[in-house]
């Protein structure tokens, strides 16, 4: 308790992977654009915890993130705690093309989102290229 009692008033962060398990001083930490910093294996965000980190990045996204999306920027399992934070109302799940987007639980926020998350999907879409004729029939007769 003392050395707690000594970190509070200089300011330290907890990691939020790892069960809180790392310590920084709050000076140390040179977060990312997108508010996070990693030393070896221990993962500190500007955010905090887990859960308001999972809140901060999918409420200020240009576009939201669907989890798979999120587990990979923050290196940890995301989908139960997604789950848990759209069931509090403290962000939305949004099912767009054949995934959940994650988005700011704030209206005109998410709207904005969706938005460009269509726009992408969309532009996404248009860049695939269709298999060629011969293997979608050959596909299609294996299937039959």
């Amino acid at each position: 308790m003392t050395l707690w009692r000594a970190l509070r008033p200089i300011g330290y962060r907890t990691s939020y992977n790892e069960n809180a398990r790392y310590y920084t001083l709050a000076s140390i930490p040179v977060f990312d654009a997108l508010g996070l910093w990693q030393y070896r294996k221990a993962r500190f965000s500007r955010y905090g915890s887990l859960l308001e980190t999972l809140v901060g990045l999918s409420s200020e996204s240009e576009a939201g993130y669907d989890g798979r999306e999120l587990s990979e920027i923050l290196g940890v399992r995301a989908g139960p705690e997604l789950s848990r934070l759209s069931r509090l109302g403290r962000i939305r799940r949004e099912k767009l093309g054949g995934c959940f987007i994650y988005v700011s639980s704030d209206e005109k926020q998410r709207e904005r989102q969706l938005g460009r998350r269509e726009v992408e999907v969309r532009k996404a879409e248009e860049r695939a290229p269709w298999p060629v004729p011969e293997t979608m029939i050959a596909v299609l007769v294996e299937w039959v």
